[in-house]
């Protein structure tokens, strides 16, 4: 009984001194264009990194905080954060939808049949 339960305990106390990191970009996942665009990055367990690089779709960004999206396109844009911690990189993405500042006006129309 006990050669079975020895391995287990041993396997799970391996397992638990292990670090984990885990990483995720807090950012609304929508919002208009006439707002100041906000996020960061995150690690949950609180174990230090070092941020490489920032890139807002492909393009290097300094700084996370008030960006100007007032000229991008509407629709879907990408994050993406590349880390190091350890010996190793990591690469996290965040998928954000830009909406107009205003909604579109709906028109009603009749269709006449002559």
């Amino acid at each position: 009984m006990y050669k079975f339960l020895l391995p287990i305990i041993l396997l799970f106390v391996l397992n638990s001194c292990d670090k984990k990191y885990k990483f995720h970009i807090d950012a609304p996942d929508k919002i208009k264009i006439d707002q100041k665009f906000t996020f960061t990055l995150k690690e949950e367990n609180n174990q230090s990194f070092e941020l490489l690089s920032l890139k807002f779709d492909g393009n290097p960004i300094e700084h996370t905080s008030g960006i100007d999206i007032s000229k991008e396109r509407l629709g879907t844009h990408l994050i993406e954060a590349e880390v190091k911690f350890d010996t190793e990189t990591k690469k996290i993405l965040k998928k954000v939808l830009f909406y107009a500042a205003n909604p579109p006006k709906v028109y009603d129309f009749r269709i006449i049949n002559i």
